[in-house]
């Protein structure tokens, strides 16, 4: 209903998650609940080696954006999942102009989804799977909106929980040392004089 009321005129939600959320259905159920006469549905490998392009540049993915457009509808990102998901489909929605929303089921995608605005692929050796680079390649876009089904999160083992909490510590040191002593420390936060 959210939705409704922000495009009463339509929209065209393009839903994006990794294998394991498309497994547990979440997704999918998503598209249905949102009840548009359009849609598509993208589902990818999951991991941090596959957040890398190649898992991205899918024709079907680029001609639903496109298809949205001549329907005059805007087109929906939603990213359902980690944040490798939320990372890579972020930056298509970035550089596609979309509307973008995110839908963590992680607490380390809802840590990057509300702390973060980088959206980004990383440099990835493909023939051994190894990362070369972590998020050489991005952009920063603020999602529109962040829906957290924390009910989700019960269902991690407590590893996830723990690195959780320390990306989000790593952030606020990040944030605190940029308010209290300006440009001389993280210099390169954006944002950070703010």
């Amino acid at each position: 209903s959210l939705l409704a009321s922000q495009y009463p005129e339509g929209y065209y939600p393009i839903i994006s998650c990794g294998h394991t959320v498309d497994s547990l259905g979440y997704a999918n159920d998503l598209l249905e609940a949102l009840d548009q006469p359009h849609g598509f549905y993208f589902a990818h490998e999951s991991g941090e080696t596959y957040k890398r392009s190649s898992t991205f540049r899918s024709p079907a993915l680029f001609n639903a954006i496109s298809r949205a457009r001549q329907l005059s509808l805007p087109p929906v990102i939603i990213a359902v999942g980690g944040g490798v998901n939320g990372n890579c489909i972020g930056l298509i929605a970035a550089l596609t102009n979309s509307h973008f929303i995110e839908v963590p089921t992680t607490p380390m995608h809802f840590n990057d989804a509300t702390t973060s605005a980088k959206k980004a692929f990383s440099l990835v050796d493909v023939q051994t799977d190894t990362i070369l680079s972590k998020n050489i390649l991005g952009a920063f876009y603020i999602p529109e909106l962040v829906f957290s089904p924390i009910a989700s999160f019960t269902t991690l083992h407590f590893a996830s929980v723990a690195a959780a909490v320390g990306e989000g510590c790593k952030t606020m040191n990040m944030l605190g040392n940029s308010l209290l002593t300006g440009s001389s420390d993280y210099a390169d936060v954006a944002g950070g004089s703010e």
